[in-house]
């Protein structure tokens, strides 16, 4: 080999790395600075998964096609959505109306309790009032929310996670393969698989997600209508929403309880608490197993890491999608690198 060629091969051995460090600072960059964007397209991806998924079980239990099924499941998706706004929606609106007005009076009764010792009258002394303390929640929450909140990046939002999970669901055999393309040849059918396997995670954290939600806020409703607590279905819609967070979202439900059951006193609170306790064990010993057999299983430490660092850097929004986040990276991990690499197919991944 002569010395020009090898001096060539020198310099393309040197700039190969270069390139392949410029291009990760660039993606990553990127990323970064579109990360809001590229979590609502996940949210659209989530979205066309369910539609995907659903209307191939309806397809393969009816004579419909997959069009069809998926045109159908968007008009029952609708109907709901028209109900729920129907009927919940003015009746939550007048109910958080009035858990703003009884709110006050639960601080006052919170720090008339407290300030019957020494140690909680230094602490009402020290600590912000109500009206701070409320005054910088809302600005840190505005901070942290304040597109996603706002009309039109809430419109937005939905929007593209509507359109582009519709597109998917409909063309989702024409993406695949696609995808699947620029895979090697030899690694193609793998591939797929592993497309699958990612597809199949994302669908059973949503139905586990929604079937959470739907038998939390039940749960809630019903047990505080016994217990003859006011505002009953707003706390319950508030119950059933923040089910959808693991870890994070049951602790933040159980607080505005909390705080107008403390116009009752103690014992109230003990039944309220005892109420969102037995939930909360229902929905983690119960509901959450008989979802992983379907899933992936994490555990709550990982789960809660994720949720910790998706919301420093993206607030609610991380927050949200920190789960799902985490089960595709897990599947990734296991998949590409223990599986492949390691070539140790030990590791259970149950997707199916």
């Amino acid at each position: 080999m002569s010395e020009q060629a090898v001096t060539g091969t020198n310099k393309s051995g040197y700039f190969r790395p270069l390139i392949m460090l410029l291009v990760i600072v660039v993606s990553s960059l990127l990323i970064w600075h579109t990360l809001n964007i590229m979590l609502l397209i996940f949210l659209g991806v989530i979205f066309a998964v369910f539609l995907s998924k659903t209307s191939a079980w309806i397809s393969s239990s009816t004579r419909l096609s997959r069009k069809l099924s998926t045109g159908l499941i968007l008009l029952i998706l609708l109907g709901i959505s028209v109900l729920l706004i129907w009927y919940m929606v003015p009746r939550i609106a007048d109910q958080v109306a009035q858990f703003k007005s009884q709110l006050p009076d639960s601080f006052k009764q919170l720090e008339q309790i407290i300030s019957k010792n020494e140690l909680g009258k230094w602490l009402i002394a020290n600590l912000p009032s109500f009206k701070e303390i409320s005054g910088s929640l809302g600005g840190l929450m505005h901070q942290a929310t304040a597109w996603m909140y706002s009309v039109f990046g809430a419109a937005t939002g939905v929007l593209i996670i509507f359109v582009l999970g519709l597109y998917l669901a409909f063309d989702a055999d024409v993406f695949i393969n696609g995808a699947v393309k620029l895979a090697p040849k030899n690694k193609r059918l793998r591939f797929r698989r592993i497309l699958h396997a990612l597809g199949a995670t994302l669908y059973w954290w949503l139905i586990g997600r929604l079937f959470s939600m739907l038998i939390v806020g039940v749960l809630t409703v019903v047990g505080l209508w016994l217990l003859q607590m006011p505002l009953a279905l707003t706390l319950g819609a508030f119950a059933a929403v923040m089910a959808f967070v693991p870890n994070i979202g049951p602790l933040v439900s159980v607080l505005p309880a909390v705080l107008l059951a403390l116009q009752d006193g103690w014992v109230q609170v003990g039944y309220v608490t005892a109420l969102y306790a037995a939930i909360q064990t229902v929905e983690s010993y119960l509901i959450t197993p008989i979802v992983q057999r379907k899933a992936i299983a994490m555990p709550p430490a990982l789960i809660l890491s994720a949720q910790i660092i998706m919301g420093v850097v993206q607030g609610v929004l991380g927050i949200m999608l920190a789960t799902p986040l985490t089960a595709v990276i897990i599947v990734l991990t296991k998949k590409l690198y223990i599986e492949n690499m390691l070539d140790d197919h030990d590791v259970e991944v149950r997707t199916e």
